[in-house]
């Protein structure tokens, strides 16, 4: 009778234990889940921030654009010189300002490759 009752309290402890087990990798799941919901998000915004600031810098470039072209008929009185320097640093507060973007967009594609291998990991578990 003891032997009976003590494999029968042994099987449900066991019950018990492959019970707690499926809720402790369920939960585990779960909260994995949600990571990686949060993961996509966060990669989405990225993304929608990186559009947007190349849709910016294009506006601006074509603001630019504009500027140059409506003061062409005031350069055209200066020397040319005077000219060659305004447009020179016209071009440089350009080139500085489409590193600045680049280097950003860089960072950008870092992170964004950081979650993607985030979003493997989890995948592959």
């Amino acid at each position: 009778m003891l032997v009976e009752d003590l494999s029968e309290q042994r099987g449900v402890i066991e019950s018990t234990l492959a019970n707690l087990k499926l809720q402790t990798d369920t939960q585990a799941c779960r909260d994995m889940s949600q990571r990686l919901s949060q993961t996509r998000t966060q990669r989405t915004i990225l993304q929608d921030k990186t559009q947007e600031s190349l849709q910016q810098l294009s506006r601006r470039l074509q603001g630019a654009r504009n500027r140059v072209d409506s003061s062409k008929a005031q350069r055209e009185e200066k020397s040319h010189a005077q000219v060659m320097r305004d447009l020179l640093h016209e071009q440089q507060g350009c080139v500085e300002q489409v590193a600045s973007q680049e280097q950003r967009q860089r960072e950008l594609q870092q992170e964004i490759a950081a979650l993607e291998k985030q979003l493997e990991e989890v995948d592959e578990n």
